[in-house]
């Protein structure tokens, strides 16, 4: 939590890091935020809590004069990818992560 600001919404969480601050992460530039750590309740899942999460930290973002957000997804999370995808974000780059699993590199311009 030091470099990292969390949100929380109905049992659901996410932290944001700015891109600098983590090396290993592929970014677009040295001015985003890295959205990870997703989690909603099980039981709060398609309930629209993930997407009021996500549009709270993206108009943060912009707020605080950031040029983008980026996220690593797995390719077969569908539900999240969908998600992702209906907010806005786009793939712009695939890797193969340790576990030899396809990984999206998703953006969000702002």
């Amino acid at each position: 939590e030091k470099y990292s600001k969390k949100y929380i919404l109905d049992n659901s969480i996410v932290f944001v890091t700015p891109v600098h601050i983590i090396k290993e992460i592929q970014s677009i530039s040295n001015n985003g935020n890295l959205i990870n750590n997703m989690c909603t309740n099980s039981q709060m899942r398609r309930k629209g809590i993930a997407t009021k999460l996500l549009k709270r930290v993206l108009e943060d973002a912009k707020k605080e004069g950031k040029d983008h957000c980026i996220l690593q997804v797995y390719s077969d999370n569908t539900p999240a990818v969908n998600l992702y995808k209906k907010i806005g974000f786009k793939i712009d780059k695939t890797f193969l992560s340790t576990e030899k699993r396809i990984v999206y590199n998703m953006v969000h311009y702002l």
